[in-house]
């Protein structure tokens, strides 16, 4: 749980001893859409590996509301980076990369 916590703090950028700005990262990587910042990662830890069914629920979480109803993850939304951050949390705390 600690690990997961620290994910998304650090996702967050909540905290102070490091700093991630994960917009800036994104923006120098040139990831704007659910799919590439997914995609983006799936690469980097799981070598284009990770499973379809977890592909899917990030793609969901991050182009769907709290209600399961779609809302687009666009640039143009004054939300956009909040939930950049929080797709990047979600993907950083997945329990494939809390195994020893």
């Amino acid at each position: 749980l600690a690990r997961i916590k620290f994910a998304q703090s650090l996702a967050s950028d909540r905290i102070t001893s490091v700093r991630w700005d994960v917009n800036a990262w994104r923006t120098a990587k040139g990831l704007s859409s659910a799919d590439s910042i997914v995609d983006y990662f799936n690469q980097l830890l799981f070598h284009g590996k990770m499973a379809a069914s977890n592909r899917t629920l990030l793609i969901n979480f991050a182009t769907t509301d709290d209600l399961g109803n779609p809302l687009p993850l666009d640039p143009s939304r004054t939300d956009y980076q909040t939930r950049v951050r929080e797709l990047v949390g979600l993907i950083l705390s997945m329990p494939q990369w809390h195994y020893q």
